[in-house]
């Protein structure tokens, strides 16, 4: 069973049980599909369950931190049970570590020289990640690695080293360590 028909399947018990607070949800994410489907001529798929829901998801963890500012816990316990049953409706959710192997594996590839690349890094990144982690902490994640390239760089060209693709890629095992300025000079000097 799809995470669709699993959605569908679980309104019609949520009916039956009288499960109001599931019962809300699982409506206000059935609504938000049709409106897709209407609105943008999408097809009803799983890739759009995954897209309607990764948007309430993120619309409930921004009321929580409005919330919080706020002081009322009342309602941020009541967003967070909804956000713990939209996120039923997602695939399994990548750990911290796999998230920074696809990363890794997108820097090989694209073998980024700047942070402007970070457009061609996210088109990457997106179709393999999208659903399946958090799409803001990966995008913190490449640019504080962007970040880290940046500088490495900027000292390898004060050592008159020019040639940007061969050194970004001897760079990413430095890049991946927090005192890269050291690794970056034995680098140098081998």
């Amino acid at each position: 069973m799809n995470l669709l028909e699993k959605m569908k399947s679980d309104l019609i018990t949520a009916m039956k049980e009288k499960d109001k607070e599931r019962l809300t949800v699982l409506r206000m994410v059935k609504g938000a599909i049709q409106l897709e489907v209407i609105n943008n001529k999408k097809e009803e798929n799983e890739e759009l369950l995954i897209d309607v829901v990764s948007k309430q998801i993120k619309m409930r963890k921004e009321s929580i931190s409005e919330f919080e500012k706020g002081g009322r816990n009342d309602f941020i316990e009541a967003t967070q049970k909804e956000i713990d049953i939209l996120s039923e409706y997602l695939p399994k959710q990548l750990s911290s570590e796999e998230i920074d192997v696809i990363i890794d594996d997108i820097f090989k590839k694209v073998n980024p020289t700047s942070p402007k690349d970070m457009g061609a890094i996210m088109k990457e990144a997106t179709p393999l990640l999208k659903g399946k982690a958090d799409m803001k902490e990966v995008s913190n994640k490449m640019g504080i690695t962007l970040d880290h390239l940046k500088v490495a760089m900027t000292k390898i060209r004060k050592l008159k080293i020019i040639d940007n693709k061969r050194i970004s890629m001897k760079l990413m095992p430095i890049i991946k360590q927090n005192n890269y300025n050291v690794m970056l000079f034995n680098w140098y000097l081998e």
